[in-house]
């Protein structure tokens, strides 16, 4: 089904609004945390199987470059660093969070079938026609028309 969230009543910060935020959580401490215990659980099931010793090493900045995602390689790709978009994403057209008649939700429809069930759950099965928006490539190409339709939807 679709990933969709609710968020309460908080104010919606618009892309490229405002100075940098930290993340809502210590990152730098839980990621390299969660990539150690799960190294730890190699590690253990290695000495099960082979009775032998595993050497872990891990390093906050190679699980922190690790979770930037397409961040890295869209620049190494475009020379363009991803600009501020909110809860966008640059590629996966609908992602984000969208105003509701008692809040907000977050949703993403990241494939085909998302997008269909999306559709179908907003009661605009004609998007689904719509050639501007028959796949990811062309979601993305026409997203400002297609959030300011999803946007009205969402606040039925």
């Amino acid at each position: 089904m679709i990933l969709l969230q609710h968020l309460g009543r908080r104010p919606r910060r618009e892309p490229g609004a405002g100075a940098p935020v930290r993340a809502g959580l210590s990152v730098g401490d839980y990621i390299p945390g969660l990539y150690a215990a799960f190294a730890m659980a190699v590690a253990l099931r290695e000495r099960d199987r082979s009775g032998k010793g595993q050497f872990i090493d891990v390093s906050n900045f190679d699980c922190l470059f690790n979770i930037m995602g397409y961040y890295i390689p869209h620049y190494e790709l475009t020379g363009k660093v991803t600009e501020r978009n909110g809860g966008a994403h640059p590629t996966v057209v609908p992602m984000g969070g969208f105003p509701t008649a008692d809040g907000y939700i977050v949703v993403a429809a990241f494939n085909q079938t998302f997008w269909r069930n999306l559709c179908k759950a907003l009661g605009r099965d004609e998007w689904l026609e719509d050639p501007r928006f028959a796949n990811l490539t062309t979601r993305a190409k026409h997203a400002e028309i297609l959030f300011e339709g999803l946007s009205e939807s969402m606040r039925q």
